[in-house]
């Protein structure tokens, strides 16, 4: 998971940074019935029920919700996968795309890909889908976000890091280089389409990004005053005390900040 490393990494450092792009959520009407489909792939690692719900996922929730049920799934060199369990799912019309890219690949091909899929991705993936997706991946490395203004969400993600390899005005690809293992680079792939979709955490389908970081608070200060944030709320999951938050970027998506408690 990199915790430890990231643990050591914050104390020598004393400054801001983010890790990595640690997982994606995927909000689910069930946990059990999800489970039998994504650990056909994904090892299951931590289950967790009954959790109040914290304020700052008050804050990006369509209803007001008293509880939520987590579980936590890996799989070699991909992005971990939290499966989020609510009382109420809301459908959602609009979703980000589970990718798998890599350098060597045709930005051609990648557009074609995306211009079959975006018709798709605009209705929304069921949970089945999503799972068929990732299962033809290699690895889970990237996630695609359907964006409106282009340019703004790429300024959005660079003040948390991403850098540009390939931009034009269809598609961005923006890479981070993980700084705590598992090595390997993720990518944001920010594809034009003429509309723009707000994300909630109780909404059905990837409802965040989450990106493991030294700070909530100082990541917070990367962002213009105007950018929506939430209250920082403190959890204890699978053992660990961890800080989250949320900053909504231009194009609606949901991402989660969060860090370990280290006093």
């Amino acid at each position: 998971m990199g915790f430890e490393v990231a643990r050591r990494v914050v104390i020598s450092l004393q400054r801001t940074m983010i890790f990595r792009l640690h997982h994606i959520g995927i909000t689910v009407e069930s946990l059990a019935t999800a489970h039998g489909q994504l650990n056909l792939t994904y090892q299951e690692t931590h289950v967790q029920r009954d959790i109040p719900t914290l304020a700052c996922l008050d804050e990006v929730s369509i209803i007001r919700q008293p509880t939520f049920a987590i579980s936590l799934h890996a799989r070699k060199e991909s992005l971990d996968i939290e499966l989020i369990e609510y009382p109420v799912v809301t459908p959602k019309r609009g979703a980000l795309i589970p990718w798998e890219f890599a350098p060597e690949h045709s930005i051609e091909a990648v557009k074609a890909t995306l211009r079959e899929l975006s018709p798709k991705a605009r209705q929304g993936f069921s949970f089945g889908e999503l799972v068929s997706l990732t299962n033809g991946y290699r690895a889970l490395n990237a996630v695609v976000v359907p964006v409106e203004d282009i340019a703004a969400e790429h300024a959005f993600w660079g003040r948390l890091g991403f850098k540009s390899v390939h931009a034009d005005e269809a598609l961005v690809v923006l890479r981070h280089d993980p700084c705590v293992p598992p090595a390997g680079p993720r990518y944001i792939l920010l594809y034009a389409v003429p509309y723009a979709v707000p994300h909630f955490t109780d909404m059905a389908g990837i409802s965040e990004i989450a990106l493991l970081c030294s700070s909530c608070a100082s990541a917070y200060k990367r962002f213009p005053e105007a950018t929506f944030r939430t209250s920082i709320s403190e959890v204890r999951i699978a053992g660990r005390r961890l800080n989250i938050g949320y900053v909504r970027s231009p194009a609606g998506v949901l991402v989660e900040l969060f860090a370990l408690v280290l006093s």
